[in-house]
């Protein structure tokens, strides 16, 4: 091959070096424009109508998981002064032989510090007074023997009543506990026993309220309408 030839050759080979670098340039171009105008497209009705519905569920199941939370926290009040009125109770029984109720008509609709309402949740009230603000004769002065002597104000209304072997332990339950009654164990009693009530309507709806149950028939402490 002469030179002319070669020296043709090596400037075809430039020229297409120079054609292919110029396509990917090209690339590259359109690459970056595409690129650019997906950042500045805005979004499409469709797509501002989903976010805001997933936003929507997201808040509602935030306020309904936020609602049980405050409520599950102020039940923690019952569960503590149940607990105190069963130790109180227990320590009762063991110098006298029997449990003292709450009131003198030993019924479970006496409750202290005042009856329950619609606004029980709202309303703080202080502990201390020896009667209930309600027909709870003596309840004040009963708990104290109990050693129940909570310092602060409290929100639910408590009641207490007790039975001996024979009776019916949910006749001495507050007609205000909803759900499904209570495990006491027994329809009746073979034993002496006690019930106490703890009852507010926290959610404020004159509906069915909030109740915590405790009693040496049962383990644990039963609650209805937690959070619901």
């Amino acid at each position: 091959m002469n030179q002319g030839a070669r020296s043709s050759e090596a400037c075809r080979g430039r020229q297409a070096h120079r054609g292919l670098q110029a396509s990917r340039g090209l690339q590259a171009y359109r690459g970056l424009q595409a690129y650019r105008g997906l950042q500045s497209r805005g979004f499409t009705l469709v797509e501002l109508l989903a976010v805001v519905t997933i936003m929507g569920v997201l808040a509602t199941i935030a306020i309904y998981s936020m609602r049980k939370y405050i409520q599950h926290a102020k039940t923690s009040e019952a569960t503590e002064i149940v607990a105190a009125i069963k130790a109180g109770e227990e320590a009762y029984y063991d110098e006298t032989f029997r449990y003292l109720s709450f009131s003198v008509a030993n019924v479970a609709t006496d409750f202290y510090p005042d009856t329950p309402t619609n606004a029980s949740g709202q309303i703080k009230i202080q502990w201390g007074t020896p009667n209930g603000a309600s027909n709870c004769t003596a309840c004040g002065t009963r708990l104290r023997a109990l050693g129940v002597l909570p310092a602060a104000p409290v929100l639910f209304r408590y009641s207490g009543a007790i039975g001996a072997s024979g009776d019916t332990p949910s006749s001495r339950m507050s007609s205000y506990v909803g759900g499904p009654s209570p495990p006491f164990g027994a329809t009746v009693a073979t034993q002496p026993f006690y019930v106490i009530n703890a009852i507010s309507d926290l959610d404020g709806d004159s509906g069915t309220m909030t109740a915590v149950v405790g009693s040496n028939l049962m383990g644990d402490l039963y609650s209805s309408n937690v959070g619901e």
